[in-house]
């Protein structure tokens, strides 16, 4: 299984970047970085496989107030973490996906072959 859990910006500031083009999230969302474990479940609970999600991606977009003299600027809109986990087995019609303490995430078989994406957006 291959996937993505994508981490919105919001005031909070949740997430950050560096020069190195890696993002990291910070104060309650600390436990989403990379190496955090991703685990999959069959229908009754039952651990199937066991992955791990990779460095967090920065979106990158540009923002500014022409009218409140806020020139253009570089502004992190999101961080996008990938995730593999191999040896999911076939012929389930649904997976649960579980990212650290983040709550099940319910899956389709098509979904659990074929790409999963996630987003959690961090609370004020």
């Amino acid at each position: 299984m291959v996937g993505s859990i994508q981490i919105d910006n919001t005031a909070s500031g949740s997430i950050t970047y560096d020069d190195t083009s890696t993002c990291r999230t910070r104060g309650g969302l600390s436990d989403i970085t990379a190496g955090t474990a991703v685990t999959v479940q069959d229908s009754h609970g039952q651990t199937i496989a066991t992955g791990a999600l990779e460095s967090g991606s920065p979106t990158i977009t540009t923002m500014s107030n022409p009218a409140l003299g806020i020139p253009p600027q570089p502004f992190l809109a999101r961080c996008t973490f990938t995730f593999r986990v191999p040896d999911v087995p076939d012929g389930l019609s649904e997976y649960l996906v579980l990212i650290s303490h983040r709550g099940t995430h319910v899956v389709s078989a098509a979904e659990a072959h074929g790409g999963v994406n996630l987003s959690l957006t961090p609370g004020p």
